[in-house]
């Protein structure tokens, strides 16, 4: 005889009784349960330093295996993330750059002043050539983004600035890059429309690793991370970072669409 079993299974009798499932009373056992699951399956951890992201780098290069690595670093900001990719990389890595903002890019160009060779882009990546306003809570904010956020929110976007868009596809074009070994996508909820602009690029399975965050910002672009799957699962093998390693997604389930804080994706091509 087959045996109902799964790991909800087990405990869900237990916690039945202790708390009262499905009460109004024990909502407040729940919820602490809940943020607590939320907090030790990395989803509100956005310090690349701490939250697996150099981990996972360093699981990319040692599959690459080149020196001169082809690195896109998307929604660069001052250049935190490129430092760490000339680390982990090492000097003949190339390494492009992009950050829409002109004061954020002004810093980023001074990081870059100290990791040649490395490319920077007075300009975001999306899915169409286009020019646009950037919202942003203040100048030079690591949370700035095509998408408003709501204005309730306590990180509301209250300026604005215009920036400068093309597609991934374009910006290979005009450089001359017929492949990407890591395309790292931070852009505050416009992850998928960078994808979209890459058509081209993915298709003739010319991106090997992409790394792409997914959470909070989402709900002002109106994705889902079933987006993520349909783009991406037929060619690529999905997994979440984590702390110490990649919690791999072999199948799409709802549970994933979680919009608290934000986690990242690893994508390798299959």
């Amino acid at each position: 005889m087959a045996l109902n079993f799964s790991p909800i299974s087990m405990i869900r009798g237990p916690i039945r009784s202790a708390a009262g499932y499905g009460k109004r009373r024990s909502q407040w056992f729940f919820r602490k349960l809940y943020f607590h699951a939320i907090y030790g399956m990395n989803y509100a951890s956005p310090d690349h330093r701490a939250n697996g992201e150099l981990a996972a780098m360093r699981y990319v290069r040692d599959r690459v295996g080149r020196g001169d690595a082809v690195l896109f670093d998307v929604g660069a900001n001052v250049g935190d993330y490129s430092l760490e990719l000339r680390q982990c990389f090492g000097p003949a890595a190339r390494i492009f750059a992009f950050e829409p903002a002109p004061t954020t890019y002004a810093q980023l160009q001074q990081t870059a002043a100290s990791l040649a060779p490395m490319r920077t882009f007075n300009f975001g990546l999306s899915k169409a050539a286009a020019t646009c306003e950037l919202f942003t809570p203040a100048a030079g904010a690591t949370i700035a983004s095509v998408y408003q956020m709501r204005a309730d929110h306590p990180w509301a976007t209250r300026a604005t600035e215009p920036i400068e868009l093309r597609t991934l596809d374009e910006a290979c074009a005009a450089e001359g890059i017929e492949a990407i070994d890591f395309l790292k996508i931070d852009v505050e909820g416009a992850e998928i429309d960078v994808l979209q602009g890459g058509r081209s690029m993915l298709d003739r399975g010319a991106v090997h690793f992409i790394q792409f965050e997914f959470g909070f910002r989402q709900v002002d672009s109106r994705t889902f991370f079933r987006d993520f799957f349909d783009l991406l699962g037929k060619q690529y093998r999905i997994s979440r970072i984590v702390a110490d390693g990649l919690c791999p997604l072999p199948k799409y389930g709802e549970e994933l669409e979680v919009f608290y804080g934000v986690s990242n994706y690893l994508a390798e091509r299959r």
